[in-house]
């Protein structure tokens, strides 16, 4: 199973702890039972440009995004 993690924390926005988040989701599933089928793929600081190609390049079965929904120009 594919998990896509996608993060995003432009500096005019306050700091999230994003790697924080996703070190939490890589101990949860190495403590999985089946830990050896999930492959856990990150993209940082991704624009909305970057989050499209990577859900047509990776095919995720599963998306994680962390980041800023801020305004009209947040995320929707």
């Amino acid at each position: 199973m594919k998990i896509l993690f996608l993060a995003a924390n432009p500096q005019s926005t306050s700091r999230l702890k994003l790697d924080t988040e996703l070190r939490e989701i890589e101990e949860a599933l190495k403590l999985s039972r089946q830990s050896n089928e999930f492959e856990l793929i990150q993209k940082w600081d991704v624009r909305p440009r970057d989050f499209r190609r990577a859900l047509l390049k990776y095919e995720p079965d599963i998306v994680h995004f962390s980041g800023h929904g801020e305004g009209k120009t947040g995320l929707v």
